[in-house]
C-alpha cells in the first residue's frame, strides 16, 4: 500500500472508532463483547498505520537532508483539518452553529482565576488578558430581553437598535417631508417639492459601565461555581439600566424639546391631560411612537376609569397582557422619571421615528486583581458602547405646574 491509500484506511478508522464512542456515550452503556471486538480491531490496525507513517515520515525526512527529489512527505494527523474548523473565530460575532455556551462558560471561570483565555474568546487589545469578549449569543441567553425601557419600546414595533461595528460618530438627518400638490401639466411648469433636512440625529458613542463585581478567590476555585451565570446577567442588567438612566435624563434636562403638556395640579392629571400628551407630537412623528411614566405617574394613569368604571390603560396584546395602552398608544414605566412635584417632568411621549438607539461593537467584561483593600478577591465590571439621539420635535414632555 501506498501512504495514501493507508491515510484513507486510518481516516475512515478513526471516524468509526470515535462514533462508536460516542454512541455508547450517548446511550449510556458499555460496548457488547462484539462491538468491544470490533473496536479492538480498529485499534490494533490504527496502530500500525501510525508506525508504518512514522517510519515513512523518518525515511523522508532522511531522504530530505540528503537533498533527493520527488520526496512525498506524509499529511496532517487526520482528524486535525476537523477540529480547526469548528473552532470559534475571533471577530465581531461568534457562530451560532458551533457556539458552546459550556464551553465558555469554562473559559471564563479560568479567566477569572488565572487571566488566561483562549484566543478564540479573546479581545484582540494590547493587553489580551485584561479583556473578554463577551459573545451576543451568550448575551441574548442570559440577559432578559427587553432589559431597559427603550429596548422594550423597540420589542414592541419589532424593532431593532441601529448596530455598527465601530465607534466612530454618526449624524443622521431627520427629512421635514413638505406637502406636494396637483402637477400643472403646462410648458415651464415643473415645481419640485424637495425635502428639507432641518433636525439631524446625532450619535456620538459613549462608554456605559455595570459598575464592578467582587468575588472571594475561594469562591471562585470552586469546582462547581457557575460564574457566568451568577455574575453577567445582573452586570448586564446594570449596565442597561444606566443607558435608561442617561437617555431619559438628558431628555428631561434638554431645553431644546419645546413641546409639553401640563398636568392639571401638581399632584396629578387627568384624562384629558393624557390625550393632549398623545397629540403633542407633529404628524410626521405620529407613527411608533410610546409613552413613558415615572412610577407614580404610571400608578395614576392605572387609577384613572372612564365614567362608566372601566380603566383607560387596556392590555390589548393577548400575548402581553402587562403591557398596557392608552387609545392605541403602548405606555411603559421607568424609575427615572420623577414623581408628582412642582416642574417635576413626570413623563414623556417618543417617537422612534426621530429617536434612534445605537449599540456599538460587542459588550468587554474587565478583571480587577491585586487590590489591597480586596485582599483575596476578583473584580469584574462589564463595558458597552452605545450611543442615542433624537430630534427634539419627535420627543413631548409631561410636566407639572411650577404649584
Amino acid at each position: 500500500m501506498n501512504l495514501s491509500t493507508l491515510r484513507d484506511e486510518y481516516t475512515t478508522l478513526h471516524t468509526a472508532a470515535n462514533a462508536a464512542l460516542e454512541k455508547f456515550v450517548t446511550e449510556k452503556r458499555d460496548p457488547t463483547a462484539e462491538e468491544q471486538t470490533e473496536h479492538d480491531k480498529q485499534f490494533s490496525r490504527m496502530k500500525q498505520i501510525k508506525q508504518q507513517m512514522d517510519k515513512a515520515q523518518e525515511l523522508a525526512s532522511i531522504a530530505f537532508n540528503d537533498k533527493a527529489e520527488n520526496v512525498e512527505l506524509p499529511k496532517e494527523i487526520p482528524g486535525r483539518a476537523e477540529k480547526e474548523q469548528v473552532e470559534i473565530k475571533i471577530g465581531h460575532t461568534f457562530d451560532a452553529k458551533t457556539f458552546d455556551r459550556k464551553e465558555f462558560a469554562k473559559a471564563l471561570n479560568k479567566w477569572a482565576i488565572t487571566g488566561d483565555m483562549p484566543s478564540k474568546f479573546a479581545t484582540i487589545t494590547s493587553a489580551t488578558a485584561s479583556g473578554v469578549l463577551l459573545p451576543t449569543d451568550v448575551e441574548s441567553v442570559i440577559v432578559p430581553s427587553a432589559p431597559n425601557t427603550i429596548r422594550e419600546a423597540l420589542a414592541i414595533y419589532d424593532l431593532e437598535s441601529f448596530k455598527t461595528p465601530g465607534t466612530e460618530t454618526i449624524n443622521l438627518p431627520v427629512a421635514d417631508a413638505t406637502a406636494g400638490g396637483v402637477v400643472a401639466e403646462t410648458a415651464n411648469s415643473e415645481t419640485e417639492n424637495e425635502p428639507a433636512f432641518t433636525e439631524t440625529i446625532a450619535l456620538p458613542v459613549s462608554t456605559y459601565q455595570s459598575g464592578s463585581s467582587w468575588f472571594s478567590n475561594k469562591e471562585l476555585m470552586a469546582v462547581n461555581f457557575d460564574l457566568m451565570s451568577a455574575t453577567l446577567p445582573a452586570l448586564a442588567y446594570s449596565k442597561e439600566l444606566g443607558l435608561e438612566s442617561n437617555i431619559f435624563s438628558t431628555m428631561i434636562a434638554d431645553g431644546g424639546i419645546t413641546q409639553s403638556v401640563a398636568t392639571a395640579t401638581v399632584s396629578g392629571y387627568t384624562y384629558a391631560n393624557l390625550v393632549s400628551l398623545n397629540r403633542a407630537l407633529p404628524k410626521k412623528f405620529n407613527g411608533m411612537k410610546f409613552i413613558v411614566l415615572g412610577k407614580n405617574a404610571y400608578t395614576a394613569a392605572e387609577n384613572l376609569t372612564t365614567t362608566t368604571g372601566y380603566p383607560i390603560l387596556n392590555a390589548l396584546d393577548p400575548q402581553n397582557s402587562s403591557l398596557k395602552y392608552f387609545n392605541g398608544t403602548p405606555v411603559l414605566w421607568s424609575d427615572y422619571l420623577s414623581g408628582f412635584g412642582a416642574n417635576n417632568v413626570v413623563g414623556l411621549i417618543i417617537s422612534h421615528m426621530g429617536f434612534r438607539l445605537r449599540d456599538c461593537g460587542q459588550d468587554q467584561v474587565q478583571r480587577y486583581t491585586q487590590y489591597p483593600g480586596r485582599p483575596a478577591q476578583t473584580g469584574f465590571n462589564l463595558y458597552g458602547f452605545h450611543s442615542f439621539g433624537y430630534a427634539d420635535t419627535a420627543v413631548a414632555k409631561l410636566t407639572c405646574p411650577a404649584s
